[in-house]
């Protein structure tokens, strides 16, 4: 009879205490992302580093291209008044290892590439039409 109390009382304990640690979880993960006069400001705390860039680039004109085979992870970054054309110091923050960036005739950043590790990056950018003209990809 012990062993089907203690039983029952690990269960309950378990549905009880169980859905209350699933929601802590879930509520501690926060994404902010906003741009002031060009300047971009990240809060993002247990976010996975796609979808901090995903929101950059909705925020921004940038684009970005994640290849398949980059690993996503979850981050914790706070990064503020942070230059939008200095993509690359963000997207290295975020742990990123190979990434390719195009830049305008202005020498303004437009687009990013984050390609798997040992991918080549140059073959990348002569294939990109952007990397030629001003077209935003």
């Amino acid at each position: 009879m012990n062993k089907v109390m203690s039983l029952v009382f690990v269960c309950l304990g378990l549905t009880l205490f169980g859905n209350h640690a699933y929601a802590t979880v879930a509520a501690e993960k926060q994404l902010k992302v906003e741009v002031q006069q060009n300047l971009l400001h990240i809060q993002a705390k247990n976010v996975n580093a796609h979808e901090i860039v995903e929101a950059v680039a909705q925020k921004t004109a940038f684009k970005v291209k994640i290849y398949n085979g980059v690993p996503d992870r979850k981050v914790t970054l706070e990064v503020s008044a942070i230059p939008i054309h200095d993509i690359e110091a963000i997207l290295k923050k975020l742990g990123y290892k190979n990434v390719a960036i195009v830049y305008d005739k202005k020498a303004k950043a437009i687009a990013a590439f984050i390609l798997p590790v040992g991918a080549d990056s140059g073959a990348v950018i002569r294939k990109n039409p952007c990397a030629h003209t001003d077209c935003p990809c």
